[in-house]
């Protein structure tokens, strides 16, 4: 187990942290400027400004083509058709890829897909089902998520008390 240097959870030794998507490790040169620029696009997304981080997440991908945070951007950048054509399925593919590696967000934002039909057809299991694995690593949106589901009873057996421990964590 290990610290991440950005967020400060407990993580297991990997590549990078599956709560907020930083790179483990000392970083030097190419992937720690790719680095710097994936985390100020996830401000920029995070602060509603989209076309600046769908920049900053094209720029971090050029120094490092790996970097999960700016990969996850950038799907998002697909889902919304922000700097590039919409492309719902390209999307999903790079959601796929890291929700499989145990990334939370992208575990939620697969969900998500699944909920709402983008790039995949709709299947509330499959959205509660990667829901859960990003609310057990306890990333706030998938927790919420979860809680809608056993509340209306899409994709799960309709639970109130499941809601409520869902929702309350979240």
């Amino acid at each position: 187990m290990s610290k991440c240097n950005n967020c400060g959870r407990q993580v297991e030794d990997g590549k990078w942290c599956p709560y907020c998507g930083a790179t483990l490790g000392k970083l030097t040169g190419n992937a720690k400027k790719a680095e710097q620029l994936a985390n100020e696009s996830r401000r920029l997304w995070d602060d509603d400004k989209k076309n600046e981080a769908y920049e900053a997440s094209r720029e971090a991908l050029q120094l490092d083509a790996s970097n999960a945070k700016a990969q996850i951007i950038l799907a998002n950048c697909y889902i919304e058709g922000i700097g590039v054509e919409q492309d719902n399925a390209k999307a999903v593919t790079i959601y796929e890829e890291y929700a499989e590696q145990g990334y939370a967000i992208a575990q939620n934002n697969l969900g998500v897909c699944y909920y709402n039909s983008k790039g995949v057809k709709q299947d509330y299991v499959k959205a509660v089902y990667w829901w859960t694995k990003s609310a057990e690593q306890g990333y706030a949106r998938a927790q919420y998520n979860l809680g809608w589901c056993y509340y209306n009873g899409q994709g799960v057996k309709q639970d109130y008390a499941k809601a409520v421990y869902w929702y309350t964590k979240s």
